[in-house]
């Protein structure tokens, strides 16, 4: 996931927000991510990334993910929902 200055096009600087995650599949429970910046200092760059065991718990289809960031103020924003296209 990359945070771009909407004027620019430049990185946003994520110094100090938080993020989270989710993909949903059907009608299923939402399976929570944990994301985490890619850089020590977060130029709006953030890698999700699931453990073996939450993948082997995936269905084969497609999932909705959407990542949330929230601000040190605690306002979050969230990105547009893409499809994730789990194969076995």
């Amino acid at each position: 996931v990359t945070f771009k200055d909407k004027v620019t096009g430049d990185p946003y600087p994520m110094t100090d927000w938080d993020l989270e995650g989710t993909m949903r599949y059907s009608n299923c429970p939402a399976v929570d991510l944990t994301p985490t910046w890619v850089a020590t200092e977060p130029g709006g760059i953030a890698r999700l990334k699931l453990t073996s065991e939450e993948t082997s718990l995936l269905k084969v289809g497609e999932y909705e993910l959407q990542v949330r960031a929230i601000s040190p103020d605690g306002d979050g924003i969230s990105t547009q929902p893409v499809t994730v296209d789990v194969r076995d």
